[in-house]
């Protein structure tokens, strides 16, 4: 009996021992576990710690604007940079505070507001603002709103604004300067002109009437023959000189005016020259009043025609001129190869390219335009529009 009970007593014993050892050991590893869980929690917050340091730093350093606002336009946060850029002095005196003081031009805002509420987002807004201290600045948005609350980065852009203004302002100085120059050339050509005309060509004249009148007093044969030869070079050099002046300057420009000159000049220097048909339509009922414009007109269509003849391949060649209240109108067709044309006056050729682009510069400085419609097979067709006055 006591060896039942002493058996019974150690088994019980066994028992607790087996099941303390497995509680320990499952308290041990709970214990490891919820050690590890400590240590990966700490880890999770050390690295959710340095990811937040990290993106803190890269904001608090950007060199672009960034902000959150409400609908209303009070900032709930700004960065360093977007803080500079509005002239304060660190980013706690702007947030809290209205973006509507920020903006020069409120319709602006109220275009921002309408497209970022359509779109839920918008890219490469561009703006005029004012800054704290009442400085203008240029800046480029790019936002997005999500729960009526807007996200942004914000760059200034006024330098590069400015550049571009003085860069307008420079190419127009430019403009100005190649028209005054193509004036000074044409009056420089005239007055050459009128100085072959008056002078050289009248002596010429003078000298084959003084031949002429020697011939009638001369008896000899040989003598007739040499003053015929003279007087026929006379009439050659003349000539020469009649059509030098003309290619300088048109007599008829000046004198008369801009049809009268384009008119005579496709007669005599395209149609008889190059042995072309040609066909002028005149219903202008005015022209400009302005000689620099007529003068440039006249060198715009000069240069039109020399390039028909010179790549169109045409037989004909067709100048209408036009006019209602308030501009000058003349087209310039051919029936020739024609070629293919886009908006930037893209050609084959560099130097129907490059003449083309002076042309539609030159129209442009004078609030006028070049307007080209050709087709490959389909002729040509050059539209100058000036103003009148």
């Amino acid at each position: 009996m006591e060896l039942i009970v002493i058996i019974i007593t150690s088994v019980f014993i066994l028992l607790l021992i087996y099941k303390n050892r497995k509680l320990s050991n499952q308290i041990s590893s709970n214990t490891n576990k919820m050690n590890n869980e400590i240590i990966e929690c700490k880890q999770s917050k050390r690295n959710l710690t340095e990811s937040e340091e990290s993106y803190r730093y890269l904001i608090d350093n950007s060199m672009v604007g960034i902000f959150n606002s409400d609908l209303n336009g009070q900032f709930i946060f700004v960065n360093t940079a977007m803080s500079r850029m509005f002239d304060f002095d660190n980013p706690l005196q702007m947030t809290g505070k209205m973006s509507l003081n920020h903006w020069k031009d409120l319709k602006q805002r109220e275009q921002f507001l309408t497209q970022l509420n359509k779109y839920g987002h918008i890219s490469n807004f561009e703006a005029e603002g004012v800054t704290h201290i009442g400085r203008k600045i240029h800046i480029i948005f790019s936002a997005t709103l999500h729960d009526d609350i807007i996200n942004g980065m914000v760059m200034d852009i006024t330098e590069k604004k400015l550049a571009e203004q003085k860069n307008i302002i420079y190419q127009q100085r430019l403009k100005t300067l190649a028209s005054q120059l193509i004036i000074a050339e044409e009056k420089e050509r005239h007055r050459i002109a009128i100085g072959l005309h008056d002078h050289i060509g009248q002596s010429l004249v003078f000298f084959r009437i003084q031949l002429d009148n020697l011939r009638k007093q001369v008896a000899k044969e040989k003598a007739l023959k040499m003053i015929d030869e003279l007087s026929h070079s006379f009439l050659h050099m003349i000539q020469d000189i009649k059509e030098l002046v003309f290619e300088l300057s048109s007599p008829l420009l000046n004198e008369i005016g801009l049809s009268s000159a384009i008119s005579q000049f496709l007669n005599e220097q395209i149609g008889q020259k190059y042995n072309l048909e040609v066909e002028f339509n005149n219903y202008c009922l005015a022209e400009p009043q302005n000689i620099e414009i007529r003068t440039i007109l006249f060198r715009n269509v000069r240069e039109l025609l020399f390039n028909i003849v010179k790549h169109a391949h045409a037989t004909k060649v067709i100048v209408s001129i036009e006019s209602n209240e308030s501009k000058l109108i003349i087209i310039i067709q051919d029936d020739g190869i024609g070629y293919e044309v886009d908006p930037i006056i893209k050609i084959q050729s560099s130097e129907i390219k490059f003449g083309l682009f002076s042309i539609s510069e030159r129209m442009d400085d004078m609030s006028g335009s070049l307007t080209i419609e050709s087709e490959p097979g389909k002729g040509y067709k050059a539209i100058l529009v000036a103003p009148l006055l």
